[in-house]
């Protein structure tokens, strides 16, 4: 150690440094355009707005800006999606992510899918339209359709009963009268309507331009960090969460799908745009409806294990020699992959069973990066404990934990941790904080 006397300006510089981490610190922050102005929003209240994003398509969002929210203070940004049929609003109010908002000073936003014709509100990511293959159906009958751009053949060699005439129809073929018997399938191709006219749950619609609008017009009417702005999704929201993974990580700095593997053998995954990205997927053991280990599911689909699409991204990033991609059925062992401690502060009970692994395939110290999965003991939902209170929300405070501990940074390493404006926690608040027991049943005693 060396003895000589440390100078006056080392000692500044260190003082510097350490005042750099201490509340109201804004250094890791970017302020997005719609800070130091008054916002658009209401404060402690959730706001539906309508958007006209360039997708030939009206679209809105149901967003929730915490009592905290303060003009001049950016805020983390965490944008979800809704599941198959439902809406932005019903699935904030499912999630109860208002009060995961409150408890960590964040704002929160939950768009609306297109509502497709005899299907109901879902998302345009192109897996869904690779299991079952085309000219099949799965075990409710569904088929699979057209994305944007492509083109199918409805093919049969004999008179096609009224049922099939539909399938064929719904996907935007023609019929003609037969020359011999009866009415038979036109083998006519025809490319997707943008409109979504011609859709199924899967959609046709260009959503990773619509979500992209929603962030940019958050952006301007409210104060966010630019650097922490994170995307989750349940069920199709979570399919397209992980399918977005790989186009926009310069817009989200982590991603959560919950329940939403991309099904099986979908066409490719393309390389990130933003390398520095991490994800955590967040399964239920006892989904059938979405299966978490790659066997079918039932509705008659095979979808991605979770371990397999944190193989699939591995391999993208670091190469073929990384790990290999472990098959549907058994979880991985050995190699790089290793148990994920999860935080005492998630406060999972202990009948969830929950158990977290995660695979590292690049050099030690060379990025902060996490590629996680996490398996619970539940269904085909919100992963959390019955009722509303603050105690069963642990699995918005293990997304939430995960998502603080990365921005969009270089490397993906916050120069600070992040510190909430006065009245945000970084936690569930105890007893009687964050909520009023008099007036709300669901708050915590």
């Amino acid at each position: 150690m060396n003895s000589r006397t440390t100078p006056m300006s080392f000692l500044v510089a260190v003082a510097a440094s350490l005042a750099m981490l201490l509340p109201g610190n804004s250094a890791a922050l970017e302020k997005s355009s719609g800070c130091d102005s008054p916002t658009a929003f209401s404060a402690g209240a959730s706001v539906t707005r309508t958007i006209q994003p360039a997708t030939a398509r009206d679209g809105r969002y149901t967003i929730y800006l915490p009592s905290a929210y303060d003009q001049n203070e950016p805020m983390p940004l965490v944008i979800g999606l809704h599941g198959w049929t439902s809406s932005g609003a019903s699935a904030l109010r499912g999630s109860v992510f208002s009060k995961t908002a409150e408890s960590y000073g964040l704002v929160t936003a939950w768009p609306d899918g297109v509502n497709y014709p005899q299907a109901g509100r879902g998302w345009a990511f192109p897996g869904c339209n690779a299991s079952p293959p085309v000219g099949e159906v799965d075990a409710f009958g569904r088929r699979a359709v057209c994305e944007v751009g492509d083109t199918y053949n409805c093919d049969s060699s004999s008179c096609p009963s009224a049922s099939a005439m539909d399938a064929c129809a719904e996907s935007g073929f023609d019929f003609s009268p037969g020359t011999t018997t009866g009415t038979v399938c036109e083998e006519t191709q025809v490319t997707c309507a943008m409109d979504g006219s011609n859709c199924n749950w899967c959609g046709c619609v260009d959503d990773e331009a619509f979500i992209r609008a929603v962030v940019d017009d958050i952006m301007a009417n409210a104060c966010i960090d630019r650097h922490r702005v994170y995307l989750t999704g349940m069920s199709a929201g979570g399919m397209m969460t992980s399918w977005l993974y790989s186009r926009t990580g310069d817009v989200f700095a982590a991603f959560a799908p919950i329940a939403g593997p991309n099904p099986r053998d979908f066409r490719g995954l393309p390389a990130p745009v933003d390398a520095n990205a991490s994800i955590l997927y967040l399964h239920g053991t006892g989904d059938t409806w979405v299966r978490h280990d790659g066997l079918m599911s039932s509705d008659g689909y095979y979808y991605e294990a979770v371990w397999s699409e944190i193989g699939h991204i591995a391999r993208h990033l670091y190469g073929t020699d990384c790990t290999a991609i472990p098959a549907a059925g058994a979880p991985p062992t050995g190699g790089k992959w290793s148990d994920w401690a999860v935080a005492d502060a998630i406060q999972a009970p202990a009948g969830a069973g929950l158990a977290c692994r995660t695979v590292d395939c690049a050099a030690p110290g060379s990025d902060s990066r996490e590629l996680v999965y996490c398996l619970w003991s539940g269904g085909h939902n919100w992963p959390k404990a019955s009722g509303k209170r603050e105690a069963a929300l642990w699995g918005n405070r293990l997304m939430v934990g995960f998502f603080l501990d990365h921005c969009n940074e270089t490397g993906n390493s916050c120069t600070t941790d992040y510190i909430p404006p006065d009245g945000g926690g970084g936690g569930p608040p105890g007893g009687g904080k964050g909520c009023n027991p008099k007036k709300d049943p669901d708050c915590n005693k």
